[in-house]
């Protein structure tokens, strides 16, 4: 189950071209690659992933399990 705020899905599909919708699909990719997103994992742990979205693009998502 994904969750997101509206306004920050706004605000990213404005600055980054991709919807919060196209960015979760990446999750599906068997061949995702995810790690620690270290540097900004200050106030909660937050990871990476790299994969294919079903749109066929290639992205990059940083999210944090809850």
């Amino acid at each position: 189950m994904f969750e997101w705020d509206p306004k920050k899905a706004a605000a990213n599909e404005a600055k980054h071209g991709v919807s919060f919708e196209e960015a979760s699909s990446a999750f599906f990719d068997p061949g995702g690659i995810d790690g620690e997103d270290a540097e900004h994992s200050a106030a909660e742990p937050r990871r990476l992933r790299l994969a294919q979205s079903a749109a066929g693009n290639i992205i990059v998502i940083a999210y944090t399990l809850r």
